[in-house]
């Protein structure tokens, strides 16, 4: 048995050996080819050094041959793929694809515009004093003509503010409730649920919250002001001058979200990316230019009445201060918040910062002008 053994290898190791020779004829048969090309290797010469190697190897049956790799050869005028050109933009240009994006108004917009708004995102208060513009123009013809209290001018003014948008920030704070009420401490859970496309019970809850407390502190703010004379046109007055300076106020909220906040990977990622500290002092900066003139315009239109209040200078100074702290403070612990639960801030944070920082600044200054006018 293993004589018979001992055969079958010998005949098996004598089969393989015509494919060890057939393979080391091929490799002849190639070398004989490159050798009967001598002008590629005249040009191969002629060629840097860089563009190819030779390395020397050896056939199984003892034959010496050089292999050859080539590279990429760049031909002589020929033209190189250069780089897309980013077209960047202006401040005129961001603003603009603001108002395209974040507005009813349909502006013509491309690459530059939207790279422009990206690296300029600390305009977002101008958006704020067009938005509120905006709803004042409302308020003001619609008070004049209705005559109604407070808390349906009120109510105008919010529906206004959020058809004006196209509902874009209510969507947000709408997604950020569902994220931020889960039962789990797992990230990847809050992140689930601020991205589902369905509508849970943490969605529904804070929106509702949000909403109706921004209604009652702007109607009541309207209510105290107005109470102190007995006049219907003061009590409607306010509300539109309310509404103007809120809104450069709630966008400067959203600048200090985005520096605050660590981008995620949405269409809201290269603002929140290339928005730093500096771009928050140059918004806040901004903020408080936009809320004295509006306040300007405000007192100069409401000295007009016949039947007329005027608050303090300290009190009007004190309620602007507080409210512009009240911005960059929200829109810090919006991040904060956002940061710690999902891990980013995203364009559902900034859109809830909006709606979030509109009730906060409007909580505040109904208690400081209570207080005030005690």
């Amino acid at each position: 048995m293993s004589d018979n053994n001992e055969d079958n290898r010998q005949q098996e190791t004598a089969e393989e050996q015509p494919v060890v020779q057939e393979t080391a004829e091929e490799q002849s048969v190639t070398a004989e080819a490159v050798e009967e090309k001598p002008a590629e290797q005249e040009t191969a010469e002629e060629q840097p050094a860089e563009q190819g190697s030779e390395e020397t190897v050896t056939s199984p049956d003892g034959n010496k041959l050089t292999v050859v790799e080539s590279q990429e050869v760049v031909v002589a005028g020929e033209p190189e793929h250069k780089p897309k050109e980013l077209h960047i933009g202006n401040m005129v240009d961001a603003i603009k694809a603001m108002i395209s994006f974040f507005t009813i108004i349909p502006l013509s917009v491309g690459e530059k515009e939207c790279n422009a708004m990206e690296r300029n995102f600390w305009l977002a208060p101008a958006l704020g004093a067009i938005n509120g513009f905006v709803v004042f123009l409302v308020v003001l013809v619609l008070g004049l003509c209705l005559e109604t209290n407070t808390a349906l001018l009120a109510l105008i003014a919010m529906a206004t503010v959020f058809i004006f948008s196209k509902f874009l920030h209510f969507d947000g704070l709408v997604d950020f409730g569902d994220g931020l009420i889960v039962s789990s401490d797992k990230q990847e859970d809050h992140v689930r649920a601020l991205k589902d496309s369905l509508i849970g019970a943490g969605g529904y809850g804070v929106s509702l919250i949000v909403i109706l407390l921004s209604l009652y502190c702007m109607s009541s703010l309207s209510w105290d002001v107005g109470a102190q004379v007995d006049n219907t046109w003061t009590k409607f007055i306010t509300v539109a001058f309310i509404v103007w300076p809120l809104e450069i106020l709630i966008k400067n909220a959203q600048v200090a979200a985005a520096a605050f906040g660590k981008p995620g990977n949405g269409m809201a990622a290269n603002q929140v990316g290339n928005t730093e500290l500096n771009d928050v002092l140059l918004s806040t900066a901004m903020t408080t230019v936009l809320v004295i003139i509006t306040s300007l315009i405000s007192w100069g239109i409401g000295s007009l009445c016949p039947i007329h209040t005027e608050l303090p200078l300290a009190v009007v100074i004190l309620l602007m201060l507080v409210a512009i702290l009240m911005s960059v403070g929200v829109g810090y612990l919006m991040a904060y918040v956002s940061n710690k639960t999902f891990g980013f801030v995203n364009g559902d944070v900034l859109g809830a910062t909006n709606e979030i920082s509109r009730a906060a600044i409007l909580l505040i200054t109904l208690i400081l002008l209570t207080v005030s006018l005690w």
